[in-house]
């Protein structure tokens, strides 16, 4: 083993399994270079993020990646596929298990009879939610509506009376409509909406109505 000209980072030259590294803590610099290339990272927030590594340390091992481009940019990349084919040969169970613990995560959007502070009060609480304007829906149709909350799998949260001549339609499935009650306080809302988000799957509301 031998170090570079700032003695910053360890060279194990000829060693295939032993890529450059910082000497001391032993990140290679090429995740280093990773984080900068790949990520847009600047160095000092690799050394936040990372906060094993100095400034200088860091700075060395950018130095190094840049003296040394064309080889270790082939390295990413080789590795980047080398993940790629693990990901689908290894992973593909864990995925498939993924995929479907999400769609049973219930998210909603709000159509435009409902206020933008219950949207707000869901995602302080860490839930998934569009409004009509964020989504470009201001003019859309009540079809339109219900057409944007089935593709993106979120429960229609409404006061409009009329979603419920729409669900009628026999060729039209939905992702469930809530009538939110107007006489139930925001906050009243604001609890059931959490409850149901917390506890309840998603795919057991399709093409249901359900008044709050």
């Amino acid at each position: 083993m031998s170090h570079d000209e700032n003695g910053q980072v360890d060279l194990n030259e000829g060693e295939e399994d032993s890529p450059a590294r910082i000497g001391g803590c032993h990140v290679r610099v090429l995740d280093i270079a990773q984080y900068h290339e790949r990520w847009h990272m600047q160095p000092e927030q690799i050394v936040e993020e990372l906060g094993v590594l100095s400034m200088a340390e860091v700075y060395a091992a950018l130095s190094y990646y840049h003296s040394h481009k064309e080889e270790m940019d082939a390295q990413m990349e080789t590795e980047e596929k080398l993940a790629d084919e693990l990901e689908d040969q290894v992973s593909k169970p864990l995925k498939e298990k993924l995929a479907e613990l999400d769609a049973g995560v219930v998210r909603y959007h709000l159509d435009r009879s409902c206020p933008n502070s219950l949207g707000q009060a869901l995602r302080d609480r860490g839930i998934d939610v569009t409004t009509t304007p964020e989504v470009w829906l201001r003019k859309a149709s009540d079809a339109e509506q219900l057409s944007y909350t089935h593709s993106s799998h979120r429960i229609l949260l409404t006061k409009d009376l009329d979603f419920l001549g729409l669900k009628q339609d026999p060729g039209r499935d939905h992702s469930g409509i809530f009538y939110l009650h107007p006489l139930h306080t925001p906050a009243e809302i604001v609890k059931l909406l959490t409850k149901i988000h917390e506890h309840m799957d998603a795919r057991q509301f399709i093409n249901r109505v359900e008044f709050l």
